[in-house]
């Protein structure tokens, strides 16, 4: 379901949010306390700033906090995948096999015979 046109505004706050959640997670899981106090704190700013956004465009409620999450998440993943396939696209292995077919070719040979 697409956001509402009134809710639009928010979603960077809720990106914002979102994504420093995510890094607190992944500080968490990795064992990096130094990194995960700053996160912490950064990520309690962007709640307050969210919260506040969302207060002043009379977005508060459990179903507009709900449509902005789901479209926040939503955009992380395309992202995610995006990123995912431009790394598997770059990655040193899909690089060797692009540049053995390029010379495949360039030499005349037919890989479908």
């Amino acid at each position: 379901m697409p956001l509402p046109d009134r809710l639009a505004p928010l979603l960077s706050r809720q990106l914002e949010f979102e994504r420093v959640d995510r890094a607190c997670h992944a500080a968490a899981e990795a064992g990096d306390d130094a990194g995960l106090g700053a996160l912490r704190a950064r990520r309690l700013d962007a709640m307050w700033n969210l919260i506040t956004a969302r207060d002043l465009a009379g977005a508060a409620s459990a179903e507009d906090r709900l449509a902005l999450k789901n479209a926040a998440l939503a955009e992380l993943a395309a992202s995610d995948a995006a990123a995912s396939a431009t790394a598997t696209i770059t990655s040193p292995a899909t690089q060797t096999i692009a540049k053995n077919a390029d010379e495949t070719a360039d030499a005349g040979v037919d890989s479908h015979s």
